[in-house]
């Protein structure tokens, strides 16, 4: 059982980075762009609020949207600055935009 766990977090993982190398080595993908669509007052940082508002905007409603901002803000501050929410977003092989 625990070892099927593990397989499923490391294949999860896989799957991420896989989905962050696509985004990121597009010509057209800018992660300030990005980072702007959410952080809409030009605060610096994305709140939960913000979110929920993005994502209701494509009718995605049932995102648990606080559970995002606790996995990203890293420092725990109730927000996610730029430098978490591009950690977050970009490969660790930064290459992958090459």
């Amino acid at each position: 059982m625990f070892l099927r766990l593990i397989k499923l977090i490391v294949n999860t993982e896989r799957q991420h980075e896989t989905y962050r190398e696509i985004l990121f080595g597009h010509q057209t993908f800018s992660l300030v762009d990005a980072f702007k669509i959410f952080d809409k007052e030009n605060q610096g940082f994305i709140t939960a609020e913000e979110l929920r508002e993005s994502f209701s905007q494509f009718n995605l409603l049932n995102i648990d949207v606080e559970r995002i901002v606790e996995v990203l803000d890293l420092n725990e501050d109730g927000k996610v600055d730029y430098m978490e929410f591009s950690k977050a977003v970009s490969p660790r092989n930064v290459a992958a935009r090459d």
